[in-house]
């Protein structure tokens, strides 16, 4: 009988998709990422664009839907939601 972890890594990971650092950790964890690019820093108003350092990823029986961005928290990111669901 095998067991299968659940994992989920959620979280400011201060980087995009296109780095380095994200695409080896997606590659050696084998995890799935959350599919979207989502603008969660800096919190507005500030005058500077929004870009996604924040990621959500999880094991691949583990299917990640209606992720976005929730709303402001007192933090300088906005928050990731999602809905979590076992396959």
């Amino acid at each position: 009988m095998s067991c299968r972890l659940t994992v989920i890594v959620a979280g400011d990971l201060n980087t995009t998709i296109w780095a380095n650092a994200f695409d080896n950790f997606r590659r050696k964890s084998g995890l799935i990422h959350m599919g979207h690019l989502i603008p969660t820093w800096p919190v507005r108003p500030l005058p500077l664009p929004q870009i996604g350092i924040d990621h959500i990823f999880a094991s691949p029986h583990v299917r990640l839907s209606e992720v976005a961005a929730g709303q402001a928290a007192g933090s300088d990111h906005l928050p990731l939601v999602a809905t979590v669901e076992l396959r």
